[in-house]
């Protein structure tokens, strides 16, 4: 019976031929799929991955001098850390879902990336930190450092910061959805941030209460946060001379 069973499989054998493998996909067949891939994402998650890209790629001046100042160090250190990482993520998604909006969200993320870039390296490399109770900041690091370091390698510097986040923006799709239901997307993800910062803000509450009354200067270098503020105060220019004015 076993015999009759292999003279069949052979004679079928050869009737089909051996088994085909199917080919690996060519580079050229890669490189489509890489080029149509346009996900489409909703805005609150846009502002979500935005801020996270802000906290951990936009702020190197910042975690420099925080760990400069001691925030790190100790058993708690990457309890600090990792509660800073979040309560900044956390802004930069709060202030996004408040002040972007949607139909200018990539172009308005597009500046805010390569401002972010370039304030980042100037005050890696000179000290210059933005803080937005200046009149004009951007002004100022102009007339002040900005003029001095604008070489070719702040821009090589800023396009390697840039590049690969602005094509992956670029790359996307905001899914369009009824004004209300946008608002009310806004409104869930901005109390579930707040939630979720204050929950991980308690557990190292005592070594961020510490770092924020001994080195408050440190939020100056909080970017694009600042920038953001910044463009918020600079629609209400009342509230910026008021801070002036307390300032002198």
């Amino acid at each position: 019976m076993s015999s009759r069973r292999r003279e069949r499989k052979i004679r079928q054998d050869r009737r089909t031929g051996p088994p085909t493998v199917p080919a690996p996909p060519s580079p050229r067949t890669l490189w489509t799929r890489v080029g149509t891939w346009r996900p489409t994402v909703p805005f609150v998650a846009l502002a979500t991955m935005a801020g996270i890209y802000f906290a951990a790629a936009s702020n190197a001046a910042f975690w420099h001098e925080a760990s400069h100042a001691g925030a790190f160090a100790g058993a708690d250190g990457f309890a600090v850390a990792g509660a800073l990482f979040v309560l900044m993520a956390g802004v930069h998604t709060i202030l996004l879902c408040v002040l972007l909006p949607a139909m200018v969200a990539r172009s308005g993320l597009t500046v805010l990336i390569i401002l972010a870039a370039i304030i980042n390296d100037v005050a890696i490399r000179s000290g210059v930190d933005v803080d937005a109770g200046f009149a004009d900041p951007i002004a100022r690091i102009a007339a002040g450092k900005l003029r001095d370091l604008a070489t070719p390698a702040l821009l090589l510097s800023v396009v390697a910061q840039t590049a690969l986040p602005l094509i992956l923006l670029w790359r996307l799709e905001l899914q369009r959805t009824h004004w209300l239901r946008s608002f009310a997307e806004r409104v869930l993800v901005i109390v579930a941030t707040l939630g979720v910062m204050t929950a991980v803000a308690m557990m190292p509450y005592h070594e961020l209460l510490t770092l924020g009354r001994n080195h408050g200067e440190l939020r100056r270098l909080v970017t694009s946060a600042n920038l953001v503020e910044w463009i918020a105060d600079s629609v209400l220019p009342g509230d910026n001379e008021a801070e002036a004015r307390n300032r002198r």
